[in-house]
């Protein structure tokens, strides 16, 4: 639902610029470049690269807690993933998308790479919102539907944004400066969030602190 909400508007607002095509072709291109994402965290995963400052449920006269280790060594991991295997990762991801297009003859101005970024953003979220929602249940889709979808769409809108001044103004397309502010953007997000489960806060709260 926010997919489609979010991807109607877009295309509403800006439907001078855009070939419906390609936004459909940068959603799924981004699904795509799931792929090999998965493949790396997987691996990282079955290398023991995400096993450390474990968090473990402690049930005691029928009430439940979790209760996770507070080194200053899991904080700086959660650092870590949160910039690294989730950020940087994530927004090159969604990166390789426009940047394939941005010299393209179906651009015909910045609002074009706005709107794609996205969509390639779209495309990602969705996916990402659905594997969290079949994890979780209804609870988890309804936060991330106010919070992470947009978020997304946010960051990739950026990127976009970024690319198509880039290429209208002339200017240098170098991958760091259109991805420096996304990752910062998703990484503090995320430090927060792994903050609040491994201190016990509730989410909004470690959105608060974000």
């Amino acid at each position: 639902l926010p997919t489609a909400v979010l991807g109607a508007y877009m295309y509403i607002k800006f439907r001078k610029s855009l070939f419906k095509m390609q936004m459909m072709i940068s959603f799924g291109e981004a699904i795509i470049w799931m792929v090999p994402l998965a493949v790396i965290f997987v691996g990282i995963k079955a290398a023991g690269g995400m096993d450390w400052c474990t968090c473990r449920e402690v049930c005691e006269h029928g009430k439940c807690r979790r209760i996770c280790d507070k080194t200053v060594e899991c904080y700086a991991r959660d650092a870590l993933f949160a910039f690294i295997f989730a950020a940087l990762f994530e927004e090159t991801l969604k990166f390789l998308c426009v940047r394939r297009i941005t010299f393209a003859s179906l651009v015909v101005d910045a609002q074009s790479l706005f709107v794609y970024g996205g969509c390639s953003a779209l495309g990602f979220a969705t996916v990402e919102n659905l594997l969290y929602v079949l994890k979780g249940g209804v609870q988890v889709a309804a936060s991330r539907a106010i919070l992470s979808v947009p978020l997304h769409t946010g960051l990739g809108l950026m990127m976009g944004g970024e690319l198509g001044l880039r290429r209208f103004l002339d200017q240098p397309v170098r991958c760091l400066p259109v991805l420096f502010w996304p990752v910062i953007v998703h990484g503090v997000y995320d430090v927060a969030l792994f903050f609040a489960i491994r201190t016990g806060l509730s989410a909004i709260i470690g959105l608060l602190i974000a």
